[in-house]
């Protein structure tokens, strides 16, 4: 049985995947979770709030790098690893980005507060940098999906750039990802925004924290934890970073007759779900569970965190509160579509989602661009 899905399929199809898991082993509410795909009849709304979600995933982090700091087994220090990638890229990816939205309490300086103290323990884009590329120029029309947007901009820089074959860009692709040079300067980037001497009291509080890190390895003589720390922190944090942010929109896909219209993302933006519809004949069944857990799982915890498959649903609908129940509302949302608003567009498999990106990258234009790159 081949992982690959029609890459790019209507709702309608898209429901009838998600449902076909109805048919598995694998519980509704977690193939919910699983898939980033609501059911079509049956709710699960998750039981978090944005509260409860922030305070488990900050001490999910903590709780990570207590594990690899007081255990001398590997097995044990790798698995806290995984969870330190997991919760530090669920920060980063939906807490942060929820708060420079100003979408966790609604009230801005304690979600400013938040979004820096997350961004400080992630060693991350600071909240203001970040807000300001984010929000005034990611979300804005004339530069989203364009050569002026700080996430093509990083994409550029790394190698992965208009002007290059399909072929060559995935040679791009997963050269960046065993690149030395590629997670070095991606380090000194998010080393830059936590230690800037413009910004002494975060440089400080960034040293402390690190500086305590590194006093319990030394003083534990537990030096493992460093190598643990840094595969989880700098190499498998960036990896997940850079996998996300290409498979995020059909960069340089902006219609022209779409750009001066209130949906002028809509055509570049995708749900991108992780599942394939369960297989018709039983053979076949044991490769798709496989495909599951193998795969699309492991995408799903460290990758396709939190709200991400839904991130469609964000750019529509950027103030939503309820954004814990993303795969729920777009759900919604896709029922009650507008009379002029364009449908949703979806895509399984993250593969997918990075060919069609590919693809569209091959067919565009070389362009120069002299924006400093401000993404993490």
């Amino acid at each position: 049985m081949n992982i690959q899905n029609n890459p790019n399929v209507n709702p309608k199809l898209s429901q009838e995947i998600r449902d076909s898991y109805d048919n598995s082993l694998i519980p509704n509410r977690f193939s919910t979770w699983l898939t980033g795909k609501a059911h079509s009849t049956k709710t699960t709304n998750t039981v978090f709030n944005w509260c409860t979600y922030t305070l488990f995933t900050i001490l999910g982090l903590f709780g990570g790098l207590y594990g690899v700091l007081v255990s001398y087994n590997y097995y044990v220090q790798g698995v806290c690893a995984l969870l330190i990638v997991a919760m530090s890229r669920r920060l980063a990816a939906v807490v942060i980005h929820q708060a420079v939205h100003n979408r966790l309490s609604g009230n801005e300086l304690f979600d400013m507060l938040i979004g820096e103290f997350c961004s400080i323990i992630t060693l991350s884009q600071d909240y203001h940098s970040y807000k300001k590329d984010h929000c005034k120029t990611h979300h804005a029309p004339d530069s989203f999906a364009t050569e002026r947007d700080p996430i093509l901009i990083f994409l550029t820089k790394s190698g992965v750039k208009p002007g290059l074959t399909a072929q060559e860009l995935r040679l791009s692709f997963w050269l960046c990802l065993v690149s030395p040079l590629f997670h070095i300067k991606f380090i000194l980037k998010r080393l830059a925004y936590n230690i800037n001497s413009t910004k002494p009291i975060r440089t400080a509080i960034s040293l402390s924290y690190y500086c305590l890190v590194g006093w319990l390895i030394i003083e534990q003589q537990n030096y493992s934890a460093f190598i643990f720390i840094f595969l989880a922190l700098v190499i498998l944090y960036q990896i997940s970073a850079f996998i996300e942010i290409i498979s995020e929109h059909l960069w340089y896909g902006n219609l022209e007759n779409r750009k001066n219209t209130p949906y002028f993302y809509a055509d570049i933006s995708w749900g991108r779900f992780c599942g394939l519809q369960y297989p018709v004949k039983r053979n076949n069944l044991f490769m798709w569970y496989v495909c599951n857990l193998a795969y699309h799982l492991p995408v799903r915890l460290f990758i396709l965190v939190g709200d991400l498959p839904q991130h469609d649903f964000h750019h529509r609908h950027p103030i939503v509160v309820n954004w814990v129940n993303a795969a729920q509302l777009r759900n919604d949302a896709i029922l009650k579509i507008h009379e002029e608003e364009p449908p949703y567009l979806e895509v399984w498999g993250i593969h997918n989602a990075i060919g069609i990106v590919f693809d569209q990258l091959a067919l565009s234009p070389v362009v120069t661009n002299q924006i400093e790159n401000n993404i993490d």
